[in-house]
């Protein structure tokens, strides 16, 4: 009864005690508890109690819950059973909202070195573009400094027949 004296409203913590640990989840005045040993990795150990909340919100009003008395609720026996062997026979199985997210932050890597690979790759075609939109404004200038030059020569020999000169 002491670690029931220890459990604080809307907390999610974990107690040692000897070889076991016991884990607790106090959220909207409802509290789930587990007892494991030392080598269930505590992402496991809240993942089930999580699963466990849901299934009982799912099956029973937070009503009936706070009214509940002991052994009332031994409809739930079955599904409490069937959560524990599954947690117990997979726990590589189970994600949490860690792993979740680390997943999402390696796509949002990928996906980064993606696009910075295509960037580099536009960035040496812009290159490429740039030095030919420069060696084409060198050929538009010497051009219009020939036909300047021709037009100048026109003028000044009587036309494009070049008669005056």
């Amino acid at each position: 009864m002491q670690l029931m004296n220890r459990i604080q409203p809307d907390t999610k913590m974990t107690f040692e005690l000897e070889e076991f640990l016991f884990h607790y989840i106090n959220e909207d005045g409802l509290t789930v508890m587990c007892m494991t040993d030392k080598a269930i990795q505590k992402k496991i150990a809240f993942a089930f109690m999580q699963d466990v909340k849901k299934q009982l919100l799912v099956s029973y009003t937070l009503r009936e819950l706070e009214n509940a008395r002991a052994y009332q609720l031994t409809t739930f026996a079955d599904k409490l059973r069937e959560k524990t062997i599954y947690y117990n026979g997979n726990p590589i199985a189970i994600n949490d909202k860690t792993d979740e997210l680390v997943k999402e932050l390696h796509g949002l890597k990928d996906a980064m070195v993606e696009n910075l690979d295509k960037l580099i790759e536009r960035d040496g075609k812009i290159e490429v573009i740039l030095q030919k939109a420069e060696s084409l404004s060198t050929y538009s200038k010497t051009y219009r400094q020939r036909l300047i030059g021709f037009l100048i020569a026109v003028m000044a020999c009587g036309g494009f027949t070049f008669d005056s000169c």
